[in-house]
C-alpha cells in the first residue's frame, strides 16, 4: 500500500493559488474542461485525481462522470471515502456541502486538495483521457478551451469618435448668411417719404376724411388735401343744414376756409 503524507492546511494561508489558476491546474491534470470549480462537486473530478495520486485504488469503472443524478455523486464521493480510508487519509470529506455545488465549500477543499496532491505525487506520467476511456469530463464543456489556448475574453467594442464640436463663429457666421438669403429673397416693403408710420395697407372712403385730416400732410398735397375736406362736408352740409344751423352757405366757406 501507499504511503500516504496527510496534509494539515487551512484556506488561511498565503500561497493559496486563486480560483482562476485552479481551474487551469485541474483542467491541465484532468484533460477536462471544466468551466468554473463548482463543477468538481459531482465528486468524479476527485475519483481520478485519487485513481491519479494513486493507481489501481479506486474502481474508475464504477464512476458516474457526467450523471445528473444526485445519487450517482453520492455514489461518486462514496469511492473517494473508501479508497482515502484504505490510504490512511485522515482529511474528512464535507461531502454534504460539496454536494450543493456553492463555490466557496468546493474552492477550500480544492486549495486543501492541490496541497495534498503536491506532497504525495512522485512524478510518475499519468494519461487521464485514456484511463476514462476517452469519456469528456464533463460533457457540457467539451468545446472550452483548453490551458494555453488563445484567450475567449469577449473584446470591447471600438469607441466611436465623437464629431468634432462646430466652432462659435462658424456658427454665428452661418447664421449671419442665412440672414443676408432671406433678406434678398423677400425685400422689405419701404413707407412713401412722409407719409405716418402708422398708416393703413389699404384706405377705404370711410376712413379717408379722418385720415386725410390728420395723418396726410404730404406737402405738395396739402392745399389740395384740405380742399377736398371743404367739399365732401360741403355736401354734408347741402343734405342736412340743419345740422350746421341754418348758416347761409357764405357763412359756411368763410367759418371753414379759416
Amino acid at each position: 500500500m501507499a504511503s500516504v503524507v496527510n496534509v494539515y492546511t487551512t484556506s488561511s494561508q498565503t500561497d493559496n493559488l486563486s480560483r482562476h489558476d485552479m481551474l487551469l491546474w485541474v483542467n491541465d491534470c484532468l484533460q477536462s474542461n471544466f468551466t468554473k470549480l463548482e463543477q468538481l462537486h459531482t465528486g468524479a473530478g476527485y475519483c481520478q485525481f485519487t485513481d491519479f495520486l494513486f493507481p489501481d485504488t479506486l474502481p474508475l469503472k464504477k464512476v458516474k462522470w457526467n450523471s445528473k443524478n444526485e445519487l450517482d455523486w453520492l455514489a461518486n464521493w462514496k469511492l473517494v471515502q473508501t479508497a482515502w480510508k484504505s490510504l490512511g487519509v485522515e482529511k474528512v470529506v464535507p461531502v454534504d456541502k460539496l454536494i450543493k455545488g456553492k463555490f466557496q465549500d468546493n474552492f477550500e477543499f480544492l486549495q486543501w486538495f492541490k496541497k495534498f496532491f503536491d506532497a504525495n505525487y512522485d512524478g510518475h506520467e499519468y494519461n487521464p483521457l485514456e484511463a476514462r476511456s476517452g469519456e469528456p469530463l464533463p460533457t457540457e464543456g467539451a468545446g472550452a478551451a483548453k490551458p494555453g489556448a488563445a484567450s475567449r475574453m469577449p473584446t470591447r467594442a471600438p469607441v466611436q469618435a465623437r464629431p468634432a464640436a462646430v466652432p462659435a463663429t462658424s456658427s454665428r457666421n452661418n447664421s449671419n448668411q442665412a440672414l443676408n438669403t432671406t433678406s434678398t429673397t423677400q425685400p422689405a416693403r419701404r413707407a412713401p417719404p412722409g407719409a405716418p408710420a402708422h398708416l393703413p395697407a389699404s384706405v377705404t372712403p370711410g376712413n379717408c376724411i379722418f385720415f386725410l385730416s390728420k395723418d396726410c400732410h404730404f406737402k405738395k398735397k396739402k392745399r389740395f388735401t384740405k380742399f377736398l375736406l371743404l367739399i365732401l362736408v360741403y355736401i354734408n352740409y347741402l343734405i342736412h343744414p340743419r345740422a350746421y344751423g341754418f348758416v347761409s352757405r357764405a357763412s359756411f366757406f368763410f367759418q371753414y376756409e379759416n
